[in-house]
């Protein structure tokens, strides 16, 4: 999943792939982490910051608020 959001975003579709991941992250941060989940959170989060996205999400917001070591 990562490569195909990755060729995605050299096209520079940043806002596309950040709002397709905004609408899956609950789904992706709830159980036992998919293989790959790494990856496709650090496309995510490239995306998120070269589109300027500040819409909050909760599933990643509480665990961040979260004090203690990782």
């Amino acid at each position: 999943m990562a490569a195909a959001l990755r060729e995605t975003v050299r096209t520079g579709a940043y806002g596309t792939v950040w709002a397709v991941f905004a609408a899956a992250v609950a789904p992706l941060l709830t159980g036992e982490a998919p293989q790959g989940l790494s990856a496709v959170l650090t496309v995510a989060a490239d995306c998120a910051e070269r589109s300027g996205a500040r819409a909050a999400i909760p599933e990643v917001d509480a665990p961040a608020a979260r004090s203690g070591s990782s």
